[in-house]
């Protein structure tokens, strides 16, 4: 009995045995068929990837000489996405003909950045904005986008900083006609008005400006350049602003009103006495007036480039998160840092409940008054001491 299970035993053993080595032989021929799989999909991605750059080198040289840039962009673009993909041994495997068209790709975006440069120029020179907006963008496939937000934020300046200058030299015009000096002290008359409708332009002008290009320039370049964009703006807005404000404390004698206003202070008459000319109360009523309405235009103005800049950061802190839940990377948070620094620094501006409550998402309607004013920051901005609304 024990003999016969034995032998029973041993004839599976065998049996199985013999199965193995078979499974083994197989699985050995598949693991060779699957390593010959991945050598022809290989070699199938590298024939792709030189089939590919080589349309790319076709591409541009064909566009350039149709003078078709942005194609001819494209294509810089689509070529340099696939250099990425070339690993050190395919580069070896096939390493004449990758450089002979890494060569006359880069010879190509070399002079397509000359062109794209000169072409700038001229658009800028002839105030084409659609032309400047066009080869602004090009920069992007060109793999230089941070020079292509500079130059666009340099020619927003330039732009400004002209119609600055005739609102100014309008200003200076109405101010040098020297009206009677009763009518000059009425608020209704072009004299009392002209520092507030110069300054609202400017304002207005900036707005618009920010506003007409947000989505070309956000979706070209991302939600960041356009914090650029705004910051840049901003320091040409600042800078024409403060001349405005200057020609407006000389024209309305602010710094004498002062004076006057601390001597009363030191001689214990904080009120206008009967001694007082009311000609000269007038003109402190009328003054204060046009205080307070540049601050109500300097708190809308701030309230829509708040706004904007909020918008444009949560859009930016959205993109990066969605992109820190794929793969978390130090870019991506040094990025965050600096989007942050943007938040925190602004504009210079401080946005209050009140304005955020009330403000505006339309650079057409900065004209709309918001609900009272903080005098404080206006007052500041032109030195003018608090001793003035006392006196």
């Amino acid at each position: 009995m024990l003999e016969l299970a034995r032998a029973d035993a041993e004839q599976l053993f065998k049996s199985v045995q013999s199965t193995a080595q078979l499974a083994d032989r197989i699985g050995s021929r598949v693991r060779c068929l699957d390593q010959q799989q991945s050598n022809v999909t290989e070699t199938l991605d590298l024939i792709n990837l030189i089939l590919d750059r080589t349309h790319c080198v076709r591409g541009v040289q064909q566009a350039m000489a149709a003078q078709d840039y942005d194609t001819a962009a494209q294509h810089i673009a689509t070529f340099l996405h696939l250099e990425q993909r070339l690993s050190p041994t395919v580069q070896g495997m096939d390493a004449g003909q990758v450089e002979e068209q890494r060569q006359l790709l880069l010879s190509a975006k070399a002079q397509l950045e000359s062109v794209v440069a000169q072409r700038l120029d001229e658009a800028i020179a002839a105030h084409d904005h659609a032309g400047v907006l066009r080869f602004v963008k090009l920069y992007k496939p060109l793999a230089a986008p941070d020079k292509g937000v500079r130059r666009y934020i340099d020619y927003m300046r330039l732009v400004l900083g002209g119609k600055a200058r005739e609102l100014y030299q309008s200003l200076d015009t109405v101010l040098d006609s020297k009206p009677p000096p009763a009518a000059a002290n009425k608020p209704g008359t072009a004299a009392a008005t002209t520092f507030i409708d110069v300054l609202s332009a400017l304002l207005r002008e900036v707005a618009m400006a920010v506003e007409q290009d947000e989505q070309a320039i956000t979706s070209t370049f991302g939600a960041a350049a356009f914090l650029d964009v705004v910051v840049g703006v901003q320091a040409e807005c600042d800078s024409q602003g403060l001349r405005m404000l200057q020609r407006f404390v000389e024209a309305r004698r602010v710094a004498q009103h002062v004076n006057e206003a601390q001597s009363r202070k030191r001689a214990a008459s904080p009120a206008p006495t009967a001694a007082t000319p009311q000609a000269t109360t007038k003109h402190i009523e009328v003054l204060i007036q046009e205080l307070v309405l540049l601050v109500q235009r300097s708190e809308e103005y701030s309230a829509f480039m708040a706004a904007r800049m909020k918008d444009a950061v949560t859009a930016e802190v959205e993109q990066q998160n969605a992109a820190a839940a794929a793969a978390a990377t130090p870019r991506g948070v040094a990025r965050a840092g600096s989007l942050q620094r943007h938040r925190s620094s602004g504009l210079g501006y401080a946005e209050t409940p009140r304005a955020a409550a009330g403000r505006d998402t339309s650079a057409g309607k900065m004209g709309r008054r918001t609900r009272g004013g903080h005098y404080v920051v206006l007052i500041r901005w032109l030195a003018v001491p608090n001793a003035l609304y006392r006196g």
